[in-house]
């Protein structure tokens, strides 16, 4: 089962028609990843943050499942949201110089890394075998936040984050196909099948 994981990244507005047109023409299942609604509205809304729902909930799709770590549940029932809600368990590190990343039984045990890539592993978790990233632009000093305002992350932070996801993509291309459908700094997964 094909999987399309929609990242924070600037080439989803500069691709924005062709991901619409890989949606209809594939059909994959949809995640976006703290974003959700521009491109399409996703089967699922994935978030690794209760700061980033907060910022955003008044905004979700209502057709749209919200995927959420296990212990925002409680803080999540506090917000009032009306919509679906799924949750994953996870171990996790951050920032990481060294990513890692594995499935034990139920829960993602994960150093470094993305919301991007824990979403990649809950598809994988949840069936996938090919997993599609639009978005994965990768780090630089300047990037969009995910509503659309500019941050910078300190230096050391980035490359972390960087050199981790390397390494988490090295994990999960073990577990499933996985491929960046936009240009993106990871190369190697870079695919022109848009």
């Amino acid at each position: 089962m094909k999987w399309l994981v929609m990242c924070t990244g600037y080439t989803l507005k500069e691709y924005r028609q062709q991901i619409i047109d890989y949606i209809i023409r594939e059909k994959p299942v949809t995640v976006g990843v703290h974003n959700f609604g521009d491109i399409c509205i996703p089967e699922y809304a994935f978030f690794s943050s209760l700061f980033v729902l907060k910022g955003c909930y008044d905004r979700l799709p209502c057709d749209s499942t919200v995927v959420i770590k296990s212990e925002m549940k409680r803080k999540y029932k506090k917000l009032g949201i009306p919509n679906k809600c799924l949750t994953y368990s996870i171990k996790y590190t951050y920032p990481s110089v060294r990513g890692h990343l594995y499935i034990a039984g139920d829960k993602i045990v994960c150093d470094g890394g993305n919301g991007g890539t824990i979403a990649a592993a809950w598809a994988i978790m949840r069936g996938a075998d090919e997993v599609c990233f639009v978005g994965m632009d990768g780090y630089e000093k300047i990037r969009p936040h995910h509503n659309g305002e500019w941050y910078t992350e300190p230096e050391d932070v980035l490359k972390a984050n960087g050199s981790a996801t390397w390494d988490i993509l090295g994990d999960l291309s073990k577990m499933a196909n996985i491929k960046i459908l936009t240009p993106t700094a990871y190369a190697p997964y870079f695919r022109e099948e848009l």
